[in-house]
């Protein structure tokens, strides 16, 4: 796959997004470079694999700044971005496919891996963030309470 056709692909994934979500505007974030979780963890994330399946992703990034007018702050994730702007605007559809964005941030979200949305409430966003806190996180490295 060429860097044109990850782009073309890109631009029809957010045209299906739009359309699915019936909206006409949007809002991206992206993450880059290490985060301050690193500097408080430096285990955090460590062990992932390499992706091999993100063809071009610092072209991909920049492209997604140019076009789109994508957000990125050093140091901080995506994740992190959307919390902090869903505040903002408590209306907003969080579109992704990271659980822990549907499952930790309270309103309306769409999976557009899956293509369904899901509802978290305050309640179930405050609770599942104290048993990951317990659990931990295996794909972020974070190890929970032992036993």
């Amino acid at each position: 796959m060429t860097l044109e056709e990850s782009k073309e692909l890109v631009d029809e994934l957010i045209k299906t997004i739009l359309y699915n979500t019936k909206v006409n505007k949007c809002i991206l974030f992206i993450s880059e470079g290490k985060y301050f979780r690193h500097s408080i963890y430096p285990q955090y994330k460590a062990g992932r694999k390499p992706s091999t399946t993100l063809l071009f992703l610092r072209e991909l990034k920049l492209y997604l700044k140019e076009r789109y007018n994508a957000y990125s702050f050093n140091g901080v994730e995506a994740d992190d971005l959307v919390s902090y702007y869903k505040q903002k605007m408590p209306k907003a559809t969080i579109c992704s496919a990271d659980k822990d964005v549907f499952l930790q941030i309270p309103g309306t979200h769409y999976n557009y891996k899956k293509h369904e949305f899901i509802t978290t409430s305050s309640v179930d966003a405050y609770y599942f963030l104290w048993f990951q806190c317990i659990m931990g996180d295996s794909t972020d490295n974070i190890k929970g309470v032992p036993g």
